[in-house]
C-alpha cells in the first residue's frame, strides 16, 4: 500500500466512477481499475461495489477512506511543516528515465567538483517515479526519455506545474548485435521487426508510440531494469535488439554491435524537467555539462 494508492481510492470515491476519476488523474482508466484491485487484494477488503450510475464505497470501503484521508491531510501537514532545510557543500537529486547518457554526465560532474561535503543522489527509475519525484520535490531535476506525440506526459506536467526543456528530439535507431539476422540488410522497415524480440530499459516508452500507430513491431518484448546487462541480453538472445538515439558516425561502437535506421521507427524526445524554470547554480552546472555531453554524441 502507498499514498498514490490511497489518492486513488479518494478521487473514485469523490467522482463515483472509475472512468471519470481516471479523467480526472490523467491516467488510463485500466491501469486506475488495476491499482484498485491491487488495493483491495494487499488489505482484503472490497472498496467499491457498481451502481446504475457508476460506483459507490462499500460499508468497509467508508470505513478505509475516511483512515486513507486522515492519512492524506497528515501528511500533507508533515510536508507543509518540515520543508527541507539548506545543507552545506553539494546538494543535488537528480531522477532519470530511459537516457544513458545522464549517467555520464553525473560522473563528469561530480569529478570535477573540489568540495569536500557531498550531498547528492542520482535514481534511474520509470518515467511516472521521475515526474513523483519532480512534483513532490524529492528530485530537484527530472530527466526523461518519452515518445515525440506524448500527450499524456505533456498534460500531466501541465497540472503539476511542472517545467520542461527539450534536450533533443530525433528518430530512434536500431541497436543489435552484428550477428542478427537484419544487421546487413540495407533497408529495414519497422514491419520485418515482428518476429524478433525487443529489449525495453527501465521505461516501456516505445509501446506508447505503437499505440498511436498503424503498425505494430515486436510482438515479443524484454523489460529489464539494470541497464549493466544490456549488452549481455543483445548478445546472447538471438534476433534481439534495442531502440537506441542516433549518435555520430565517428564514435566507437561497443564490439560486435551495429546501429541501423529503420523506416518507420518511433520519433522521440529527451526532455529535462523541474519544478521551477530557475534552476541553482548548481543544477545549472550539472545541466551544462548534460548538455555538453549530449552534443558530444549528436550526429
Amino acid at each position: 500500500m502507498n499514498l498514490q494508492q490511497l489518492r486513488y481510492s479518494i478521487a473514485v470515491a469523490e467522482s463515483g466512477s472509475i472512468t471519470a476519476a481516471a479523467k480526472k488523474l490523467y491516467m488510463g482508466q485500466p491501469n486506475l481499475s488495476k491499482s484498485i484491485k491491487e488495493l483491495e487484494a494487499e488489505i482484503g477488503i472490497r472498496l467499491f461495489r457498481r451502481t446504475a450510475r457508476g460506483v459507490a464505497p462499500t460499508p468497509d470501503g467508508e470505513k478505509f477512506l475516511r483512515y486513507a484521508q486522515n492519512v492524506l491531510t497528515q501528511m500533507d501537514i508533515l510536508e507543509s511543516t518540515f520543508e527541507p532545510q539548506a545543507v552545506s557543500g553539494i546538494s543535488l537529486s537528480i531522477a532519470v528515465s530511459g537516457v544513458g547518457y545522464a549517467a555520464h554526465a553525473f560522473r563528469r560532474f561530480l569529478s570535477h567538483k573540489s568540495a569536500s561535503v557531498f550531498h547528492v543522489q542520482y535514481r534511474e527509475v520509470e518515467r511516472s517515479c521521475v515526474f513523483d519525484d519532480i512534483a513532490s520535490g524529492f528530485a530537484d531535476i527530472g530527466i526523461i526519455r518519452c515518445p515525440a506525440d506524448d500527450n499524456e506526459s505533456d498534460i500531466y506536467m501541465q497540472r503539476n506545474r511542472i517545467v520542461c526543456k527539450t534536450l533533443w528530439d530525433y528518430t530512434a535507431m536500431l541497436l543489435m548485435d552484428q550477428a542478427h539476422p537484419l544487421a546487413d540488410c540495407a533497408d529495414i522497415d519497422v514491419e520485418m521487426l515482428a518476429e524478433y524480440p525487443e529489449i525495453i530499459c527501465n521505461e516501456p516508452f516505445i509501446s506508447l508510440a505503437e499505440r498511436r500507430s498503424s503498425h505494430r513491431a515486436a510482438q515479443s518484448r524484454i523489460i529489464i531494469s539494470d541497464r549493466s546487462i544490456l549488452g549481455d541480453m543483445l548478445h546472447n538472445i538471438h534476433g534481439s535488439y534495442l531502440w537506441s538515439l542516433p549518435v555520430r558516425h565517428d564514435l566507437p561502437m561497443p564490439t560486435n554491435f551495429v546501429l541501423r535506421e529503420c523506416k518507420g521507427a518511433p520519433r522521440m524526445r529527451d526532455l529535462l524537467i523541474g519544478r521551477s524554470s530557475t534552476f541553482t547554480d548548481t543544477e545549472n552546472e550539472f545541466i551544462a555539462v548534460l548538455e555538453k555531453s549530449l552534443n558530444a554524441l549528436k550526429p
